[in-house]
């Protein structure tokens, strides 16, 4: 970095250190992510720990009709509460996680040996519906597996005969796998720190000069309109990366601050591991600047180059997002596309899975291409008079 750069970009630091918004849009959601992910583990652990022996609610339509199951229901420890209104709006109105419906004829079925039914009421749109109404079925099946194995023996039969296949799930998933598994929002949160970190910097050193007015006088000083960009550039990055460094030192507190020892596996997020995502996510920072550079140089007004960043915004999101959904193996061409080769590339760091040192290539190179060509660009504005004829 030559004198003008230099003198340049420290200018751009120092000024943007004394700005509140480039501080806190830098500094604070680096700080504020770390806190969220560790109050989502926090609480996903004490959701799992209070649900074990804790006992579900069931509103019961018939009771009267089927004392054994009710017997049996109550050993799960599923409180049984008879209710004799309309079963659906109680459910609905979530007075009552789940209910069941019991027939006036369910003994004479059960009886006869035939299949005697029993009607099940939840709202499966609610979370916690999903979660009584899985109980209150498995109690069920449990009961009626139980009754029919005894139909059996009274038949002479061994209940063995009617399970021609025993079924042994060997699950290959490891103590890092499941701690990935909780760590799935940890890209998309890093990807929103790197947008985020040199956005108001990258809004102030071009948008921001101009409308203020004070962009022609810095280009009378003696150096190229390229050492100019540069160094304005130089100081969108740092920002970034200072912000993306924080975080990982945030994100590496969170395994030391949460027990998750009620989710049956010990949460690590090794030191090695965060230098390994923070060395990874050093293009895309440096890519993300130059972009934001690029989009703000092309604004008029700094209320402009904050709504087009803002929309840029969905950019990091949405790979994310659709990761989430579907299952999508690093492959070498998603390894060009910004943001969703670098998403790829962490989950596989927290699962400890070795990455083809192709890719990597391929992620830094492809990012750094994109970065080279953003510059150009902005730097093409900032040649002759154009720059300030934009209307």
């Amino acid at each position: 970095m030559n004198q003008r750069v230099f003198t340049v970009f420290r200018k751009e630091v120092k000024d943007n250190i004394r700005d509140q918004r480039s501080l806190m849009s830098s500094f604070l959601l680096p700080v504020f992510y770390p806190i969220l992910l560790a109050l989502i583990m926090g609480m996903t652990s004490k959701k799992v720990k209070n649900s074990k022996g804790k006992t579900v609610k069931l509103a019961v339509v018939g009771a009267e009709h089927a004392p054994a199951i009710i017997r049996h229901l109550q050993q799960l420890k599923i409180k049984v509460v008879p209710v004799k209104k309309e079963l659906r709006a109680l459910v609905k109105k979530g007075t009552y996680k789940v209910g069941i419906k019991i027939p006036k004829d369910f003994a004479k079925t059960f009886r006869s040996a035939k299949p005697a039914k029993i009607t099940m009421v939840v709202d499966k749109s609610r979370r916690w519906g999903k979660t009584s109404s899985l109980r209150v079925q498995r109690a069920l099946a449990g009961y009626a597996q139980k009754i029919g194995a005894l139909r059996l023996v009274a038949r002479g039969i061994h209940p063995q005969v009617v399970r021609p296949i025993a079924i042994q799930t060997i699950d290959t998933a490891t103590q890092r796998d499941y701690a990935a598994m909780l760590f799935s929002a940890l890209p998309i949160f890093l990807m929103i720190i790197i947008f985020i970190g040199g956005l108001y910097v990258a809004i102030d050193t071009t948008a921001g000069e101009f409308e203020r007015g004070s962009l022609e006088p810095l280009l009378v000083n003696p150096l190229t309109r390229f050492e100019f960009l540069l160094g304005k550039y130089l100081a969108v990055v740092l920002f970034a990366m200072s912000g993306l460094l924080l975080s990982m030192f945030g994100f590496g507190l969170v395994p030391l601050l949460i027990s998750t020892e009620a989710l049956g596996f010990q949460i690590q997020l090794s030191p090695l591991v965060l230098a390994q995502i923070f060395l990874l996510c050093i293009p895309l920072a440096c890519l993300a600047s130059a972009v934001q550079m690029l989009l703000a140089t092309f604004s008029k007004s700094f209320k402009e180059a904050q709504a087009k960043l803002s929309i840029m915004m969905m950019v990091p999101v949405v790979p994310g997002l659709m990761l989430m959904f579907i299952t999508l193996k690093p492959k070498l061409w998603a390894m060009m596309i910004p943001t969703l080769g670098e998403q790829l590339l962490i989950n596989e760091l927290l699962r400890g899975n070795p990455i083809p040192p192709l890719f990597l290539v391929v992620v830094y190179a492809s990012a750094m291409l994109y970065t080279a060509l953003s510059l150009f660009l902005a730097n093409r504005m900032y040649q002759g008079e154009r720059l300030f004829l934009r209307k």
